[in-house]
């Protein structure tokens, strides 16, 4: 009687075990779709969170998803199930940009080959305030007296710098097109999102050749008298007209490409990026940071931020500034 029950139990323990793979637990996954054992589960971004909570199941949003690994058949297939449109895929990081319902996105939120969610948050460029909070206007304006004393020039010589942003003028006589700016590339789509080559990719605002000046212009409009921090470093321009995280993201990746230390044939340390999001806080899983993290450490490129120049006024009226 005893080994009949024991033999009952072991069979029991057995069917368990392999009915398990069969059990949909979550509601959400679709039956066939391959997950991986050990993720934890997706984490997500809280603006995108709490733009969920508020937001029609129907509402179509964009967001960045990042997976574990880079998606696979099966992962597309499960998205494309949901409903999403996919706009890019990029390559140095296992990420998508999709845009999708809110609903869909719900689902994706419990889909464990998913690394982490986040809203395409619509980027602006720095210019208008960022002098005037930095105090660079009323330094411009200081005398530099008792300073007779020589130090060898840190100009920037041999380095490059690339200026990801709405593009360069390198007509203007500081920014010398093949001579200082040595490459001028702009996303296009309408030929399927290539990088093409021009003169000229600063056509709509200003702001790009506003920072590349600051950056390395070698002042020769001014006769030197305005030249830029690193006048002799030479410039790359990363154009982006539709200024959202995601297709800032595929101007780092294009960075990122270029400045292999393998094969970095324009010497790229530096990479300047005079934009940020007013819609969300500083996040260290999003795309943009783990990016940032891998040309970093990966590609020994420094990027730089215009954090602090979005202005805030305090409780007496006092002008802040925050990063």
């Amino acid at each position: 009687m005893m080994n009949d029950l024991v033999k009952k139990a072991v069979l029991i323990l057995i069917l368990t075990i392999l009915l398990v793979p069969f059990i949909n637990t979550s509601g959400s996954i679709e039956p066939g779709i391959t997950v991986l054992e050990q993720s934890p589960g997706p984490g997500i971004n809280k603006f995108l969170e709490s733009k969920l909570n508020d937001s029609p199941l129907d509402e179509r949003i964009e967001v960045i998803v990042q997976f574990w690994d880079h998606p696979t058949v099966l992962d597309l297939e499960y998205i494309e199930k949901l409903g999403f449109t996919i706009k890019t895929r990029y390559h140095v990081l296992p990420a998508l940009h999709l845009n999708g319902t809110a609903r869909a996105i719900k689902l994706l939120t419990e889909y464990p080959n998913v690394k982490y969610l986040e809203y395409n948050s619509r980027m602006v460029q720095d210019m208008e305030k960022s002098t005037d909070v930095i105090n660079a206007s009323k330094t411009w304006t200081r005398e530099i007296t008792g300073f007779n004393k020589k130090y060898p020039e840190i100009n920037g010589d041999g380095i490059t710098v690339v200026v990801v942003d709405t593009g360069i003028d390198a007509g203007h006589p500081d920014l010398d097109y093949r001579e200082k700016t040595i490459r001028n590339v702009y996303l296009s789509t309408d030929t399927g999102n290539e990088w093409v080559e021009q003169e000229n990719t600063d056509l709509y605002y200003g702001h790009g050749s506003h920072v590349a000046g600051t950056v390395a212009g070698n002042g020769d409009a001014s006769a030197g008298g305005r030249r830029g921090v690193a006048p002799a470093a030479n410039l790359i321009g990363v154009t982006i007209y539709d200024p959202t995280a995601a297709e800032y993201l595929v101007a780092l990746e294009w960075v990122y490409d270029n400045s292999d230390p393998d094969h970095n044939p324009y010497n790229i340390k530096v990479a300047t990026n005079s934009w940020h999001t007013i819609e969300t806080e500083y996040d260290p899983e999003g795309a943009l940071e783990q990016i940032i993290m891998k040309l970093t450490y990966e590609n020994n490129v420094v990027t730089t931020w215009s954090a602090g120049n979005e202005g805030r006024t305090s409780p007496e009226g006092e002008e802040l500034a925050f990063s």
